[in-house]
């Protein structure tokens, strides 16, 4: 997806774009890392839907 277009932002449109950032690089990264662990402990991950 490329897009050449600027992207304006208000202050308060950059700082919920930062903190979604943040949760998606920490908290959330986790939990899928957890759900991946989860599935690979169940075995072959060809044939795991949560995989």
């Amino acid at each position: 997806m490329s897009n050449d277009q600027p992207v304006y932002l208000t202050e308060e449109g950059l700082q919920k774009v930062k903190e979604e950032l943040e949760y998606l690089t920490t908290t959330r990264r986790r939990e899928v890392a957890q759900m991946i662990a989860e599935a690979k402990a169940e075995g072959d991950i060809s044939e795991n839907a949560g995989y």
